[in-house]
């Protein structure tokens, strides 16, 4: 990627609900939670002809964890660091922002949002730079759990589409974590298109 393009911070704009496209790494809801297709090794149909029959994949869908301490709400992350795919597919990255406790400060942050029975910190996700031929959104709506804050935790759902036209190659998108505008730092996610 043109490195000179890294230097500007975008947006990741509003998408729409995520697209069934079936595979492996479709995100599902699986009884309580939203995971990866390939990562949901329970029953999810309940009634009607299907009833008892598990979710496909396979294979599981590994999650790099990441801790940044670049503001004061230093937090842990677990996300997708690698992607394969063919071009013109879509694929998915779960980001699970979460406060780091143990240290005074977060302990303190966290006894403070309890009490206000508000989070802690208002986490978002930018991303630095972007790759020509691929598209990053934010999905709208997840109808299987909600995308929001609790306390010191936020989940964000991100919806990347490769182009067909993609060449062949490693691609690495930039992601920011900020919270209350607070740069925390970076995460490469490599996309790595297959012929």
């Amino acid at each position: 990627t043109d490195n000179a393009s890294l230097e500007t911070v975008y947006e990741i704009p509003e998408g729409t609900e995520p697209q069934r496209a079936e595979t492996y790494d479709d995100i599902v809801g699986c009884g309580r939670i939203t995971t990866y297709r390939a990562n949901c090794p329970y029953v999810v149909h309940t009634k009607g002809p299907e009833w008892g029959t598990p979710v496909p994949g396979p294979d599981f869908i590994r999650h790099a964890e990441v801790t940044l301490s670049g503001c004061q709400f230093a937090t842990s992350v677990g996300y997708r660091d690698h992607i394969e795919t063919k071009a013109g597919e879509i694929r998915y990255n779960m980001f699970s922002v979460v406060l780091q406790t143990g240290s005074v400060n977060a302990d303190e942050l966290m006894l403070i949002a309890r009490q206000a029975g508000k989070p802690i910190a208002n986490y978002e996700i930018k991303q630095r730079g972007t790759c020509p031929g691929i598209w990053v959104r934010k999905i709208g709506q997840i109808n299987w759990t909600p995308s929001g804050i609790y306390l010191g935790h936020r989940v964000f759902y991100l919806m990347i589409e490769i182009s067909p036209q993609a060449e062949p190659g490693d691609y690495t998108l930039h992601f920011i974590v900020e919270a209350n505008g607070q740069n925390c730092g970076e995460l490469p996610c490599v996309i790595h298109v297959t012929e």
